[in-house]
């Protein structure tokens, strides 16, 4: 094949395409700026959130390990037998306290909230 062969070609190629485009209409093209534009809007906000929560679950994995470490060493000394069930219950609620912040931090930071759809 020549290259006007191949030019002549790429023009009908390139005329049937086009025939068969269908260009969407500006309200269509408007809308679907606006939606990206705003999906981008709402990156934008949660990034300092995200940031936030990622810190927030340090802070409290910080807190867990310290406290950890604190009941470790104090129960060190301890037997077993002379912890009465008060101290026991006691004990696991600390843990749960410490435990359930980080917890919902971690589900939270799954969870996406989207608007429903109308």
């Amino acid at each position: 094949m020549t290259e006007q062969e191949i030019e002549q070609l790429l023009k009908e190629d390139c005329e049937t395409l086009a025939r068969d485009v269908k260009i969407p209409s500006a309200g269509l093209v408007y809308w679907r700026a606006s939606i990206r534009a705003r999906g981008e809007a709402a990156r934008k906000v949660e990034q300092p959130f995200t940031v936030a929560s990622g810190l927030a679950a340090a802070a409290i994995g910080g807190v867990g390990v310290a406290l950890g470490g604190f009941v470790w060493q104090s129960a060190a000394g301890f037997q077993m037998p002379q912890l009465g069930l008060l101290t026991t219950l006691a004990i696991g609620a600390a843990a749960l306290v410490v435990i359930s912040p980080l917890a919902l931090v971690v589900l939270a930071s799954r969870m996406r909230f989207d608007r429903p759809q109308d």
